[in-house]
């Protein structure tokens, strides 16, 4: 993972060296990102950084489809998992407790890899810092499940 920003060469080698290379099955999730934020250049970057010509968006507020076969499948095949930044809170708000978070869990089983820049990056952590709008206050959420929290 990394903080936030553009990655390094030498980050993006790593990436491809243990997410599967040109055989990768590459999935994004950028629902952290602010609403009708254009994904496209994450999306191309992944294909430039793995040299594949598919990589699977999975992008939803809807719990309910978070829990779906269908919503999930591409990360039943993932080598590399990218979580994209935003806010985290719109990460744990969909996803937490859901399908994705067990079809993450078993990416990495696999061997596979997931990484994430900023909020994407937080969110794999066990604690989330967040300053509530309404109330303009620091506060710590302990969360025990969140994607990857182990």
């Amino acid at each position: 993972m990394h903080g936030g920003g553009n990655g390094t060469p030498e980050i993006y080698e790593t990436w491809r060296n243990l997410g599967g290379g040109k055989n990768a099955r590459v999935v994004l999730i950028p629902t952290a990102n602010n609403p009708g934020e254009d994904v496209a250049p994450v999306i191309n970057g992944l294909k430039h950084v793995f040299d594949v010509q598919d990589v699977a968006v999975l992008d939803t507020k809807d719990r309910a489809k978070a829990n779906s076969a269908q919503f999930v499948a591409p990360l039943k095949q993932a080598t590399f998992v990218f979580i994209d930044g935003g806010r985290q809170w719109r990460l744990t708000d969909a996803y937490l407790n859901t399908k994705v978070v067990h079809e993450l869990r078993n990416v990495l089983k696999r061997g596979g890899v997931i990484a994430g820049s900023s909020a994407g990056a937080s969110v794999l952590a066990s604690y989330l810092v967040r300053v509530t709008p309404k109330v303009q206050r620091l506060s710590w959420r302990k969360v025990t499940s969140v994607v990857l929290a182990f």
